[in-house]
């Protein structure tokens, strides 16, 4: 599985290939294979496959019961690859992927020596596995990264590789990837990781390749966080931002901005985004043919107008 985060991580199409590189590596030098050979022998094959199985759907379960608070029409499913951590845990072991120290610098002097061949930087392979190390670092997770098989002695492992010489940044790759990065931060979002949720938008403005919503989720995230006078006209400025980069309607653009306007105190600009808002639920839901966006722009036009009827009183 090749996961989101990792994506979000790199910054470099050399990077990215680096790593799958030597995971590839592991696949076609059959380590897998070997090592899970060893395992089988240890255990009786119903109770080794049982405990895959077993893994696997219960991490399913876990994925499934989580709701999303952060909703925009059209939006893609979360992929099935987010229950990877999950099983990881216990299952790396039976799929054969904790490979040994040997294992490992096989796999990385064949990722190197086809980096060479593809006229791209060897020291890719050093940058990639320094970032993924420093991901864990700043979230106080590193522990877990390095207790795991493919990752263990991590520190030395990246020693071993030689000169790290950070690659540059592919402004290809990062717009590439800002949308991973938007849906990235959209999960952080959901989960209430409101400072990761920034990160992740603030790298796709600070690469140039930012949306709308990256604006938006940037200015949700901040009203999450704080609730004064300079954050409340700090998102609202970017609200109005996200307004500017775009001629297409935004639906979380447009009730982002009457939460702030309702925060600063301005009920007379907050019923004109009102009216706006209604007239674009109204236009949504003339075109949908998805039976949830009707349900959900419904219920949208209900707080809408309700909201409206209540600031036009005060």
């Amino acid at each position: 599985m090749l996961s989101t985060g990792l994506l979000s991580t790199l910054d470099s199409e050399e990077e990215l290939t680096a790593i799958m590189a030597s995971e590839v590596a592991h696949f076609v030098l059959d380590h897998a294979i070997i090592n899970v050979n060893k395992e089988v022998a240890r255990e009786k094959r119903a109770a080794f496959w049982g405990g895959v199985v077993g893994g696997v759907l219960a991490a399913g379960e876990e994925y499934l019961m989580s709701k999303s608070e952060y909703y925009i029409p059209g939006t893609a499913t979360a992929a099935v690859a987010l229950i990877s951590s999950a099983i990881f845990d216990k299952t790396s072991q039976r799929l054969g992927m904790t490979y040994s120290r040997d294992q490992e610098k096989v796999a990385d002097q064949c990722a190197i020596d086809f980096l060479k061949m593809k006229n791209m930087q060897p020291s890719a392979l050093a940058s990639g596995l320094t970032k993924i190390k420093n991901y864990y670092e700043e979230h106080r997770d590193y522990y877990t990264l390095s207790k795991y098989g493919p990752y263990a002695e991590f520190d030395k492992r990246i020693e071993r590789l030689g000169e790290n010489k950070e690659c540059t940044i592919n402004h290809r790759y990062n717009k590439i990837m800002s949308t991973v990065n938007t849906f990235n931060s959209i999960l952080m979002l959901n989960g209430k990781r409101y400072d990761d949720a920034a990160l992740l938008v603030n790298k796709n403005i600070k690469n140039k390749v930012a949306s709308d919503d990256d604006y938006v989720l940037l200015a949700k995230t901040n009203m999450a966080l704080y609730n004064t006078e300079e954050k409340n006209n700090e998102s609202l400025s970017l609200i109005l931002k996200a307004k500017s980069v775009t001629d297409v309607p935004n639906l979380n653009t447009d009730k982002q901005e009457i939460l702030a306007l309702l925060r600063l105190n301005k009920q007379g600009k907050a019923a004109s985004s009102l009216k706006e808002y209604i007239d674009h639920l109204s236009a949504f839901l003339d075109q949908t043919r998805s039976a949830d966006e009707s349900t959900w722009a419904s219920t949208e036009l209900n707080w809408a107008n309700k909201l409206l009827q209540r600031i036009s009183i005060l």
